[in-house]
């Protein structure tokens, strides 16, 4: 099965998806005036704030991913695309963030943290791809496009483990008591 043609199979389904992905960004509008005021870093609080970043994040990153694969390497027109599939998700996850972001640090949402890594490793990912593919340096070489791909997963691998050996905390060292 093809990434075309599974979004093809989630036609039937639209309803569906966008009620997930509009309750989404409405829960957690509502979510901020439930909890006590200035609470929302803490304990239940903060988890509920991660399913709610996750829900909305994962679809949001697929969308992002597939929208900008098929604007930059297919050059395909997005006026003929399912918008629940493509728009929708990304719309959903940044309005997700920006309102819980009114009333909680992110930095003490947990797993905040790895997800805006994966933000960054994707990006950059997509940015060397762009740059491979445009320079066409690995098709010169008899590369085929399988190989192609090969290699962008392998790029990703890389920078993925270059970037955990570069933001790794030291082990053994322990910080000097506060006095």
């Amino acid at each position: 099965m093809t990434i075309n043609e599974l979004i093809k199979s989630l036609t039937p389904y639209n309803l569906h998806i966008g009620v997930f992905l509009i309750a989404i960004p409405f829960l957690a509008f509502i979510f901020q005036y439930i909890h006590p005021r200035y609470k929302g870093e803490e304990s239940p609080y903060k988890y509920i704030y991660s399913v709610l970043i996750y829900g909305a994040s994962i679809p949001g990153i697929f969308g992002s991913v597939l929208t900008a694969y098929t604007l930059f390497i297919l050059r395909g027109n997005l006026l003929n695309v399912n918008f629940l599939v493509y728009f929708l998700p990304v719309i959903s996850m940044i309005s997700t963030i920006l309102l819980i972001k009114r009333n909680v640090n992110l930095d003490n949402i947990p797993g905040f943290e790895r997800l805006w890594g994966l933000f960054l490793l994707l990006g950059i990912t997509f940015i060397l791809t762009l740059i491979l593919l445009k320079t066409r340096i690995f098709l010169f070489f008899g590369g085929s496009i399988g190989a192609f791909f090969v290699v962008l997963l392998v790029l990703f691998v890389l920078l993925k483990w270059g970037s955990h050996l570069f933001f790794r905390k030291k082990r053994g060292h322990k910080k000097p008591p506060k006095y």
